[in-house]
């Protein structure tokens, strides 16, 4: 005896959030970044992107933060 599966695909890449140059959405304050902004599929280029923002926000509100990491230099 055979049965079928079917199964719905739900692709979230199609879903883009408008953001600019630094990733900030409509929202201020709110940045979208890796699979959230649509424009990163792999977990490298998802965490680029985060430490990206990330350091655009550090120097957007002038935040020092210690340097105990070789990733924050």
């Amino acid at each position: 005896m055979y049965s079928n599966v079917h199964g719905v695909e739900i692709n979230f890449y199609l879903n883009k959030v408008i953001v600019d140059s630094n990733f900030e959405t409509s929202v201020m304050g709110l940045h979208a970044i890796g699979d959230g902004a649509s424009v990163t599929r792999r977990l490298m280029q998802a965490s680029s992107n985060g430490i990206s923002v990330a350091r655009h926000i550090l120097e957007e509100y002038k935040i020092k933060v210690l340097k105990i990491s070789p990733f924050l230099s």
